[in-house]
């Protein structure tokens, strides 16, 4: 492989890893607690 393919799959490991993390962080920070409970809140009188 020459240097333009090893470029390739490094930046590719890299933006899998980056997105690993995010849905890590977002995960851990609580992001994905309550996924059904938003849409009902807009429902709701005030």
């Amino acid at each position: 492989m020459n240097a333009a393919a090893w470029m390739l799959v490094i930046v590719c490991l890299c933006m899998t890893g980056a997105s690993a993390l995010v849905i890590w962080w977002s995960w851990k920070t609580g992001q994905f607690d309550d996924t059904e409970g938003i849409k009902y809140r807009m429902l709701q009188d005030e």
